[in-house]
């Protein structure tokens, strides 16, 4: 966190620290020595790190390192702390761990994670990925799974729709592209792009009651691949 000794930053670390949250790992950048001695003695469990607002080396190099940044202080470090955070090691998606590792991308996973079914399995890991700080978090709370999102056939949902609306010429495949070529059209693309792990949402359903009652993804396809495209022509 950056601004601790600040006002707003001062009484976001206060309430950190009186939290739950104050197991977790927290370091704060802190200018003045004085301070920075004045705070370790008040918190000795946290991490400071003297360091100076206009030093981007620093603050690239702490925000590499962390899971959460909290900018309390001036905007002028904001590019500094989006480098760090764009370079940093970047967690495995919880499901697509054993894929990222295997490089099993764009394969069919045929293992569904049960949010009902599958809970204690599920927390345990999230447990076991400390990258994970949200996630967590949350479940530290004594939060449970609720709710997820499976993707399934949504790529050639979209991709038949705005061929039919004439923004594509082909909706076929013309070229297969490897994990190495995809993430060097877009960071983290073979991740992002190409894993396949399958949740299913079934405490939304069993606990609460709730089933669906809106229009199906299928039917708002076009809608959405008309806004989308419109937004897109409007940034060109």
């Amino acid at each position: 966190m950056l601004g601790a000794t600040g006002y707003v930053g001062g009484h976001v670390m206060y309430r950190l620290q009186q939290s739950s949250l104050a197991k977790l790992h927290l370091s704060y950048l802190v200018r003045d020595s004085q301070k920075a001695s004045q705070l370790s003695k008040s918190y000795p469990g946290v991490e400071i790190i003297q360091g100076d607002l206009d030093d981007a080396n620093l603050l690239e190099k702490e925000a590499r390192k962390a899971g959460v940044v909290l900018n309390l202080a001036a905007t002028g470090p904001a590019s500094a702390i989006v480098k760090g955070i764009q370079e940093r090691e970047m967690p495995a998606t919880l499901f697509a761990a054993a894929e990222i590792a295997q490089g099993r991308y764009s394969q069919l996973n045929q293992e569904v994670h049960d949010d009902l079914k599958d809970s204690e399995k599920i927390r345990k890991t999230i447990r076991s990925n400390p990258m994970h700080v949200v996630e967590n978090i949350i479940i530290s709370q004594l939060a449970r799974v609720r709710t997820a999102l499976s993707f399934g056939e949504l790529s050639n949902l979209i991709t038949a729709e705005a061929h039919s609306q004439e923004i594509i010429k082909d909706p076929e495949i013309k070229e297969e592209i490897d994990a190495g070529k995809a993430n060097s059209m877009s960071g983290h693309a073979a991740v992002l792009w190409a894993t396949n792990a399958v949740i299913k949402s079934s405490q939304s359903q069993a606990q609460l009651g709730w089933t669906p009652k809106a229009s199906q993804f299928s039917n708002e396809t076009a809608t959405i691949v008309e806004s989308e495209a419109e937004s897109q022509r409007s940034h060109t």
